[in-house]
């Protein structure tokens, strides 16, 4: 088991170094001053030196991978211990997409643009396929989820919160990929993110009227006749 989790451990922090050497494979060839923030056209209008992409690696990666480090050690309900192998799964989606973003990030700051806006769409749609389909499993804790009060209080409420907003979740990324190939590149991110947002919105109201009827089921009384 403790070989396994090495070996687990050696591959996500290979895979959080392939940015770097990505990134030092190109350094050479990239301008001084690299587009570091694109408008809604796909247009560069934001620009730093090309030694800024190391440190927005830095905080991508080693935070990321630091923090998934830490998060076992300081969840009281240890969520990680108990459910290790979703836990893992999302560690590993997560890892992905930093991973992903920061090789998207070394790409724009020379490569074409709109290019990079259509990758970086559909990176969100499978964000959003990824993290819909492990919400419907995720047991109650304090770091992954839809953590409201309403959620956090009732694990009949979290349970049924999670298992709509996971298929609002993974059916928006789905339906999502499809429309990107078809609309202007300037407007691919949209379907992905308003499934990703719109999800969050829904899962959020869902969970307080879920809450309301299980209050009401729960007591059912009148006011009146408790005097």
């Amino acid at each position: 088991m403790e070989s396994r989790k090495m070996t687990r451990e050696m591959g996500l922090l290979m895979l959080h170094i392939l940015p770097f050497i990505y990134l030092y494979l190109v350094y050479g060839s990239l301008p001084e001053l690299v587009p570091t923030h694109f408008n809604i056209d796909g247009v560069a209008d934001n620009y730093s030196q090309k030694s800024t992409l190391i440190w927005i690696l830095l905080a991508l990666n080693v935070l990321g991978y630091l923090l998934f480090l830490v998060i076992p050690k300081i969840d009281p309900k240890k969520f990680a211990s108990t459910h290790e192998k979703i836990y893992t799964r999302i560690r590993i989606g997560i890892s992905v997409l930093l991973v992903s973003l920061s090789g998207l990030m070394v790409y724009l700051a020379n490569g074409d643009a709109s290019k990079g806006i259509l990758i970086l769409a559909v990176i969100f749609a499978g964000l959003c396929i990824f993290l819909g389909n492990y919400l419907q499993a995720v047991k109650p804790n304090y770091f992954i989820g839809i953590r409201t009060p309403w959620t956090l209080s009732s694990e009949n409420v979290w349970r049924k919160s999670h298992l709509f907003t996971g298929r609002f979740m993974f059916f928006g990324g789905l339906l999502s990929l499809p429309i990107l190939f078809v609309i202007p590149s300037n407007f691919a991110p949209v379907p992905p993110v308003i499934a990703l947002v719109g999800a969050s919105i829904f899962g959020f109201i869902y969970s307080f009227i879920l809450y309301k009827k299980e209050k009401t089921v729960n007591f059912p009384f009148n006011h009146k006749y408790m005097k």
